[in-house]
């Protein structure tokens, strides 16, 4: 979730007469980390690499407006939505054949994927096939089973050429020639003792020491096929048939039959096996899923029964892999997770959680990866009159309000969405700012002519021109301590007080005429933030700020102050900017900010600042920005979020305020052009802080490939630096 970006990592090299090309893989994060770097001969490959970038009360006169309530219901609270992001990859991204069967993240970060046209490597960008073709030691092209051994070796099973062993870059076969009693392998499983179990269309057989053998019994009737295996605490082989389920003791000894229909199961066709933390045994058959926790069992049917696999991740959900479709498993409920197109996934066959966090899906439709969206978005879909939100605001009583550009004004409270419809002798469905006074009423801007408007019990009373409103496009409203309304607009800042309308404009000694944010400091200062530059209003008068004065850029569009009196300023092209102790400094992109537009500033509390720009929300440490000052980093580090983190949009919304805002629970909201989205900074947003494996997988040398250069790195994974051997003489490596 979320990518990374740090600016100022410039390096200076020196200049070498070799250059190696290779490729670095993050597994999970599909995006295009292929650079070319300049070294010195001893290399370190690994977790810890050590290479560097190259580039690296209003009149008793006015009318009194009645209000029309229509409810939306929303289709589904934020905890039961789902928090998964959905990405496909199929032929045209390289995979051989879209029916993908098992898939398998093997110690070196490289993901195996299985289908029935071959074999495919993945580094996160790009995938490397093998199949009979290319790999004499792979004989079969459908490959059904993947399993990595405690050596490091992966084992390829197929349902037409036997089993497969990859060690040290070296595919070596296995046959009935060999001992392996049938050639179409179902599942692969290694035990606590370094036992490789074999699951065939045909029985079960291990391999111990290199030696294949039967199982120990012949309690398994001729032809029984073997679809699931799993090792319970005390070391016991549970074994899925297509004939009930069965036990190996201890690994070894008597089979006996464990589970069946008689005991409680749906049906004696045993598809999936998992034992989750807690021990409970979880069993997918023909005819769904069955809990078995102390002797009492649970029974989920499901409409497309046939469940074929089942997975526990790092969060403790079971993941339920069927021939229609695939699950979640929380909180006593299955949760259905759809595609990257929004429809059910097609013959689920095999579930992987990576090291990063990310669920892995092979299904008949292609390799799918499930990311964990930190965001919800909320839309016309959910109950929101518009998807073009201009404004959000939470009231004394914790209603969240939302201002449509569109759709009027909403109301987000128990759930449900309430449209308020604001009439006279027309609607008003402009609404750009909201904000609430100190006796409760809410104030809503709207655009163009609509005007002002005071909502309060129930009843809206309308404010315009008539009554002395100047500019009737309201981009901002916030009351001081004064008990003074501040309205910002267009085309002038508006003082509203006793009844009473007064504009400042330039001519007054204001930065700009457009006011698009104010905000009160601790002092109780009055700051506006204008397309001149930066005001503030103290005893009457307006003291100005712009480019001359420090700030990077006039165009100001957002301000916060924090806990420690820092003013923040967001501007339109420079970036932010933070007023501490008289003086201005700013960040931008050439210092690590994600962009130099910022929108909304909301600060979390675990100390960081979430800002909103025209290319989603990102966030940064605010500890950062003193470190960067001080010297001790050389660059921010900025986090952003966008589509893959569960925004529907990336186009946050600017033009009014507030554009965001921080809920008394903690949670975030953003306005975007299309809904309304929301993050918890207190959920568990994982960060990924661990550098990617770096891997030489080719070396040319004169044109000429250096024989096992690649088996020489992709083994180790230490840390330590690998040597490669060359000749003396000028050389030109890739």
């Amino acid at each position: 979730m979320g990518s990374t970006s740090a600016a100022g990592s410039d390096r200076t090299f020196p200049r070498v007469s070799k250059r190696i090309v290779f490729s670095i893989a993050r597994l999970g994060r599909p995006s295009p980390l292929r650079y070319n770097y300049g070294v010195k001969r001893r290399l370190n490959p690994h977790r810890r690499c050590q290479l560097h970038l190259r580039n690296a009360a209003p009149s008793s006169w006015l009318s009194l407006i009645w209000l029309l309530i229509f409810s939306f219901s929303a289709t589904a609270g934020i905890a039961d939505r789902s928090s998964y992001g959905a990405r496909v990859w199929q032929t045209d991204d390289g995979l051989p054949q879209t029916h993908v069967q098992s898939v398998l993240q093997t110690r070196d970060h490289y993901l195996w994927v299985g289908t029935q046209k071959g074999l495919a490597r993945f580094d996160g960008v790009r995938f490397t096939v093998f199949n009979p073709e290319n790999t004499p030691g792979l004989r079969g092209y459908a490959v059904t089973a993947l399993c990595e051994s405690r050596d490091g070796s992966l084992w390829i099973g197929t349902s037409d050429g036997g089993l497969t062993c990859l060690n040290a870059g070296t595919f070596s076969h296995f046959g009935k020639k060999e001992g392996l009693g049938s050639e179409y392998v179902k599942i692969l499983f290694e035990t606590k003792d370094g036992v490789l179990w074999i699951g065939t269309r045909d029985g079960l057989l291990q391999l111990n020491h290199g030696v294949f053998s039967d199982s120990p019994t012949n309690i398994l009737a001729p032809g029984t096929t073997i679809r699931a295996l799993t090792e319970d605490p005390a070391g016991n082989l549970w074994v899925g048939t297509d004939r009930g389920l069965v036990r190996l003791k201890d690994g070894k000894g008597e089979f006996f039959t464990a589970l069946s229909t008689k005991d409680g199961m749906l049906n004696d066709s045993v598809r999936g096996l998992c034992r989750d933390r807690a021990g409970t045994l979880w069993i997918g058959s023909n005819d769904g899923l069955t809990k078995v926790k102390d002797g009492v069992f649970s029974n989920f049917g499901k409409k497309d029964k046939w469940v074929n696999t089942l997975f526990e991740d790092s969060l403790g959900n079971l993941w339920v892999g069927s021939y229609t479709g695939l699950s979640r498993f929380s909180d006593g409920k299955l949760i259905p997770e759809l595609n990257s197109e929004g429809m059910s996934y097609e013959n689920v066959n095999s579930i992987l959680e990576d090291k990063e966090g990310n669920i892995w899906i092979g299904s008949k439709e292609g390799l799918s990866r499930l990311r964990m969206k930190p965001f919800t978005t909320f839309t016309e879909q959910h109950g929101l009159t518009h998807n073009n939100v201009m404004s959000i605001f939470e009231d004394l009583s914790g209603s969240l309000w939302i201002g449509t550009w569109g759709g009027g004004l909403n109301e987000f409270k128990e759930g449900k969405f309430l449209r308020h419809i604001v009439r006279d002798n027309k609607e008003s469905p402009l609404i750009l700012a909201i904000h609430q006074d100190h006796e409760g009423s809410l104030w809503i801007g709207t655009d163009f002519d609509g005007g002002l408007f005071r909502y309060n019990k129930g009843v809206f009373t309308r404010y315009w021109r008539e009554e002395g409103l100047t500019d009737v496009a309201i981009k901002v409203i916030h009351e001081d301590r004064q008990k003074n309304l501040w309205l910002g607009t267009r085309s002038a800042l508006n003082c509203f007080k006793d009844g009473k309308f007064t504009r400042y404009t330039t001519k007054e000694g204001l930065s700009g005429n457009v006011v698009k944010a104010i905000c009160e400091d601790h002092a109780g200062g009055v700051w506006f933030g204008t397309d001149g530059g930066l005001s503030s209003w103290k005893d009457g008068k307006f003291l100005n700020f712009t480019t001359e004065h420090g700030l990077s850029a006039n165009q100001i569009s957002a301000l916060y102050e924090d806990a420690d009196h820092v003013l923040w300023i967001g501007t339109e092209g420079g970036g932010l900017n933070c007023f501490r102790d008289g003086k201005f400094r700013s960040y931008t992109k050439k210092q690590g900010l994600f962009s130099d537009e910022v929108f909304e500033i909301l600060e979390d509390e675990h100390g960081y600042f979430w800002m909103s720009c025209q290319k989603g929300v990102f966030r940064c440490a605010k500890k950062d920005f003193a470190a960067f000052d001080a010297g001790k980093v050389k660059a921010l580090t900025s986090i952003s979020y966008g589509k893959a983190d569960g925004l529907v949009s990336t186009i946050c919304n600017g033009v009014a305020k507030p554009a965001g805002w921080k809920t008394r629970d903690g949670r975030l909201w953003f306005s975007t052009t299309k809904g309304i989205v929301v993050v918890d900074p207190n959920s568990n947003i994982k960060i990924n802080e661990t550098p990617p494996p770096v891997f030489i997988e080719n070396v040319m040398a004169d044109k000429a490939a250096v024989p096992g250069a690649w088996s020489k790195v992709q083994g180790q994974d230490s840390g330590e630096a690998s040597t490669l051997n060359v000749k003396p003489e000028p050389l030109h490596i890739e």
